[in-house]
């Protein structure tokens, strides 16, 4: 226990409370108390001017400074609290905001009872924070250290204060009695991963004016800070690097990179990472987490200029060095997130196969050619309206105080009215305990629907892509029949083809051999080695179109055809491409400004009455409706598009004479949900949440 020095003085507590329907007022009593004298330990100056204070904690305490320290009160007379551990005072506790910045101490010091004192008495060593809200300043500016300063021991001091204004919620502040507000118990059975939670309250952190917490807020901050921008930027880095160079980090060569665009990039993550330190170090939490989203959409950026998705068809080399780089800077946003969302940090570092954390003042190779990436997974999900509507109705609390204040109103006599408040505020406390009782039922029932669904989703994208590994192995199996027959080697009729369950994969049962001379086997062995490895090359499937999301700049009527428009079309280029399209009929001009589309981009260039197309737009068709595909939610000029289990590189231009569109093109189509699929699979964005819909049209071709 602290060794306080105290005065002992006689106080009138002066009560004049008056109650609802009482006539009596409180009765005037004498108590001893014991009383801080602050005036007396806080002449000496012992906070320095290199101190990090924010600005309500230096205006608050200020104040209390010039309108003079009294003495302060640490005793009460209640049963509940620590008692006073004096003989005349055995019937006391002590001041909470007296006695609670002292656990301090005593919490280390029961963690580690040999060493509490490094953290505690080396002030030349040790530098003390403290994060309070602004009601509590003058508690650990004021009290606490001249409660410290009176034991005339060497105890550190505290040296930076962080006070934060007040957060409130939605359009009115929180409150417990009238469940408004999402406390922590509520945060936990939300099933919202903590770190998201970690996230939001720092984005959103009041360091220099009350701030709200508001749903639709918090929803859009995930789905477009977390999910599109730093989800998205480790996703497709990484996935690049795992699926194009099996999950081994390239070489790189800066030679074959632009100059200027790869020293501007580093120039601007390093200014970025300076500023971070700048935020930590003068306790700017809220803009130390900008930090982090703008290094991750600088990496965005440059991963959209320099697109590796297309130099990889003519230099992987130049391809594998723009992705070492960037997947360079997810290593070092690692350790940057690692403070605000340490379990995202350590699911970065387990897909990068990072063994510990580096932090970097500026751009470093953390990780060096050769290095092999885990398996890349998402690291965030979308929050859909749905969900925050649900969340907005269970948070928004309940009345609790209405029979009181009909009570207030009425015109009965004092005693009566003081019964009826009695049994109003019992029973108010009941229906109280009992809504918030059902809030946490209602918390906890969309809590484990979201986990089940989440289970299910992931146990269906498994089987998804089970299935189309299936057939694929299916329509390998078929060609290799149809090339064994042309071979004069075997056939195997339709018949005979199954799914063997328990080897998980296609095997013949029973082969038909129709060739009455038989083969040497060695002969028939090469040959079949021939066949294998020309089936996936001869294979022609979506992968080999280049759809991408463009964006629609400009439309006007074609100067010589009266049903087809021209646009200038954005597709990510540093140009943009002449696009003819026959929509006259079916789209009018204005709702062709300025829009989104999806685009396949590899077909030859052709001349439609006199102007040269140099994409097609694709859309949902029938005989007397055509609608234009969109994007989902997020979609930027460029991204591309491609079907689950069909991926791959498209061709840098199709052959007209292969017939590759006309092949695959009977397999697009809108299903009944509006979704735009290949062989019956939803066509994706890279890297992004969603797929390609049609507006109205269902179960139509996509021509």
């Amino acid at each position: 226990m602290l060794k306080i020095q105290v005065s002992w003085l006689i106080v009138l507590w002066k009560v004049n409370v008056r109650f609802v329907g009482m006539k009596k007022q409180g009765e005037i009593s004498a108590t001893n108390v014991l009383q801080l004298n602050l005036e007396k330990y806080l002449e000496e100056q012992w906070a320095s001017s290199d101190c990090c204070w924010s600005h309500n904690a230096i205006a608050i305490t200020k104040k209390w400074l010039k309108e003079g320290l009294k003495e302060r009160c640490i005793t009460r007379d209640l049963k509940w609290g620590t008692p006073v551990p004096l003989e005349n005072f055995s019937n006391k506790v002590f001041y909470v905001w007296f006695d609670a910045p002292i656990g301090y101490l005593s919490i280390t010091a029961n963690y580690s009872p040999e060493h509490w004192k490094k953290w505690w008495m080396d002030d030349k060593h040790v530098e003390l924070y403290h994060f309070v809200g602004k009601d509590n300043v003058p508690f650990h500016s004021i009290i606490f250290p001249a409660t410290l300063i009176a034991t005339n021991e060497q105890y550190c001091k505290v040296k930076n204060i962080s006070a934060t204004e007040y957060l409130n919620y939605e359009s009115s502040k929180f409150s417990k009695s009238r469940g408004v507000g999402v406390f922590g118990n509520n945060a936990r059975e939300t099933g919202i991963p903590a770190d998201v939670w970690r996230f939001y309250l720092l984005y959103t952190r009041p360091e220099s004016q009350d701030a709200a917490f508001n749903w639709d807020d918090f929803a859009l901050k995930v789905n477009s800070e977390l999910l599109s921008n730093l989800g998205n930027f480790v996703n497709r880095a990484l996935s690049f690097v795992e699926r194009r160079f099996h999950g081994v980090i390239p070489e790189v060569d800066e030679s074959l990179l632009d100059k200027d665009r790869l020293q501007a990039f580093i120039h601007n993550v390093n200014e970025t990472l300076n500023n971070y330190i700048d935020c930590f170090d003068n306790l700017k939490l809220r803009d130390s987490v900008k930090c982090i989203l703008n290094i991750s959409r600088l990496g965005n950026q440059y991963m959209q200029s320099e697109r590796p998705w297309e130099l990889i068809k003519q230099n992987e080399k130049q391809a594998g060095s723009v992705l070492a780089i960037v997947a360079n800077v997810v290593a070092i946003l690692a350790a940057l997130v690692h403070p605000i969302m340490p379990e995202i940090s350590t699911t970065i570092c387990k897909q990068l196969q990072l063994e510990k954390l580096v932090f970097c003042s500026s751009f470093q190779f953390l990780l060096k050619p050769g290095h092999r990436i885990g398996q890349v997974t998402t690291l965030f999900v979308k929050f859909e309206k749905e969900t925050v509507e649900q969340f907005r109705k269970m948070f928004a609390g309940f009345q609790t105080n209405s029979e009181v204040a009909n009570v207030k109103k009425s015109p009965s006599s004092g005693k009566n009215i003081c019964k009826t408040v009695k049994g109003s505020q019992k029973y108010c406390e009941m229906f109280a305990e009992i809504e918030e009782t059902r809030h946490r039922i209602s918390a906890l029932k969309l809590f484990l629907t979201q986990r089940a669904k989440r289970r299910l989703a992931a146990e269906n994208e498994e089987l998804e892509k089970h299935l189309e590994k299936l057939k694929l192995d299916y329509q390998i199996l078929m060609d290799r029949r149809e090339l064994y027959s042309k071979l004069g080697l075997n056939t195997v009729s339709n018949e005979n083809i199954s799914l063997e369950n328990s080897n998980e994969k296609f095997t013949t049962t029973k082969g038909v051999v129709k060739d009455k001379k038989e083969k040497p086997k060695k002969k028939v062995a090469e040959k079949m080695d021939k066949v294998t490895a020309s089936d996936q090359k001869n294979a022609v499937n979506i992968s080999s179109l280049d759809i991408r999301v463009g964006l629609i700049k400009k439309a006007v009527k074609h100067p010589q055809a009266d049903t087809l428009y021209v646009e200038e079309v954005d597709v990510g280029e540093d140009g943009v491409r002449t696009v003819v399209s026959g929509l006259v009929n079916f789209i009018p001009l204005e709702k062709m400004q300025n829009r989104f589309a999806v685009l396949l981009c590899n077909l030859k260039p052709a001349k439609m009455r006199g102007v040269e197309s140099q994409a097609m737009v694709l859309c949902a068709s029938t005989k007397d409706a055509v609608e234009i595909l969109e994007p989902p939610e997020g979609a930027v000029p460029g991204d591309r598009i491609f079907c689950p289990g069909y991926e791959g590189m498209p061709e840098a231009q199709l052959n007209p004479k292969k017939k590759i569109w006309e092949s695959v093109q009977p397999l697009l189509l809108v299903n009944a949900d509006g979704q735009a699929c290949y062989a019956n699979k939803p066509l994706r964005i890279v890297g992004k949440e969603g797929c390609l819909t049609a507006p109205t049209l269902r179960s139509v071709p996509i021509k």
